[in-house]
């Protein structure tokens, strides 16, 4: 099998630039290719595309797919295991200098994955903007936006009571075709408007909102790996149709099933 070649674009005029503190890798994993224990020599944040990989860390393992992201400082000590269909993942490297010049080193403080839609929006519309405006200035533009929806936090509710929790497992358990408010209730012992009161107040949203908006999480990876037809993606997402599909993809990720698809099963970033 013909490796994929690695594509390192830089600031300047995106050629390799030793000196540039902050530049891209767009890069394809072969199927099960495996890192053992290591550092990166960069810090960087990535954004995987589409394919599965699995990281382990001393403490933790993470599963991640498409539309995952991960900020990982270069101290982070781990390995890396890609799935049978390799993965594509594009990654910003920052040198030290930038993070110590903007007084981003909180950011570093620890690795961390993100697997929920915000942040996969925030991640995906990097890249989107990284194929619209490519250039040094417009590829900072962007980062310092991602930057932005990275330090974002909602207000600190707490942890949710365990009944919530069992009523969100549920959700996703059963997203294509979810229980009644009602029925929710009535498995977790408390009435129909205080779980939702208590449901918004947890996760910012309204039970039918968190399940549209899990719907479109879970069919990013079939856009970006798969020719899977559109109307049967949405079927088996539980969307009514199509167009019912594709108005709810198109508000939470700024464009249409179709588009996402061309846009991110493009084989490269040609920005050179």
């Amino acid at each position: 099998m013909t490796k994929t070649p690695d594509r390192f674009l830089a600031l300047n005029q995106f050629l390799i630039d030793p000196q540039s503190q902050l530049f891209i890798i767009d890069q394809f994993y072969q199927p099960n290719r495996h890192f053992p224990l290591h550092k990166d020599k960069i810090s960087k944040i990535s954004i995987v595309l589409n394919g599965q990989l699995k990281e382990t860390t001393r403490r933790t393992e993470v599963f991640a797919k498409s539309a995952s992201l991960v900020v990982k400082p270069r101290t982070a000590l781990h390995t890396n295991t890609f799935g049978p269909k390799g993965s594509r993942v594009i990654s910003i490297l920052v040198k030290d200098e930038y993070w110590q010049e903007n007084d981003l080193n909180g950011i570093l403080k620890k690795l961390q994955w993100f697997h929920d839609l915000q942040h996969a929006r925030a991640g995906l519309q990097f890249v989107k903007e990284l194929y619209e405006t490519p250039s040094a200035e417009g590829l900072e533009e962007n980062f310092i936006e991602l930057l932005a929806a990275l330090e974002y936090t909602c207000p600190d509710s707490g942890m949710p009571p365990m009944w919530l929790a069992l009523v969100k497992e549920r959700l996703e358990d059963e997203h294509e075709a979810p229980p009644s408010l009602k029925t929710l209730a009535k498995m977790v012992g408390v009435h129909p408007v205080y779980l939702a009161r208590v449901f918004r107040k947890y996760y910012n949203c309204s039970v039918k909102e968190f399940i549209r908006t899990f719907r479109v999480q879970q069919v990013i990876g079939q856009l970006t790996s798969s020719l899977t037809p559109l109307v049967q993606i949405a079927m088996d997402a539980g969307f009514a149709d199509q167009s019912h599909f594709s108005r709810h993809f198109k508000g939470e990720m700024g464009m249409s099933p179709g588009a996402f698809r061309k846009l991110f099963q493009n084989p490269g970033l040609k920005l050179y």
